[in-house]
């Protein structure tokens, strides 16, 4: 018995140390199968989304790498590094699309109440401090932060509390 194909939406996240110049962007993404898109976020990540056909989600997810590896050999040659995959089905994108999941967000003052300092030293501290993580979106009212990311900077901040010694 063979399973019936299926129209499923995968996103592939991969490395990609340099940057691609808006050729090899576009390029890049007319390669891949169905609505291909791809996102660069400033980092070395970026993040392809395709349409892919077939009858199971591992097949999908197989056939979703695939892609990607073929689009990449064949625009920016060389083998790519895949971190992160994931399938839905073309009804829960659609349905993900129209109900997106809740995210625990908080903004400035939440982030000190979390931290132990002023508004005005978590402000700075997300202008200044390497570690500190990205605002997920900047509003009028200023940057907002997932809850979870701003708890994991939390676990590794090493404080230290006083005024820092004066330089001559």
């Amino acid at each position: 018995m063979t399973m019936r194909s299926q129209r499923w939406r995968a996103r592939v996240t991969f490395m990609h140390p340099g940057n691609l110049d808006d050729e090899q962007l576009a390029a890049l993404t007319q390669a891949l199968p169905g609505y291909g898109i791809l996102h660069d976020n400033g980092t070395d990540r970026m993040r392809a989304e395709m349409d892919v056909d077939a009858p199971s989600a591992r097949l999908a997810c197989d056939a979703a790498v695939r892609a990607l590896r073929a689009a990449h050999a064949q625009v920016v040659g060389g083998p790519v590094t895949i971190t992160g995959l994931r399938v839905l089905t073309a009804a829960d994108h659609e349905r993900e699309l129209a109900y997106p999941p809740a995210l625990d967000l908080v903004g400035t003052a939440e982030v000190a109440q979390m931290l132990g300092v002023s508004t005005q030293r978590a402000g700075e501290l997300a202008r200044t401090n390497p570690a500190f993580p990205a605002p997920v979106a900047t509003l009028k009212m200023g940057p907002v932060w997932t809850r979870a990311s701003i708890e994991a900077f939390d676990r590794g901040w090493e404080r230290r509390s006083g005024r820092p010694p004066k330089t001559a």
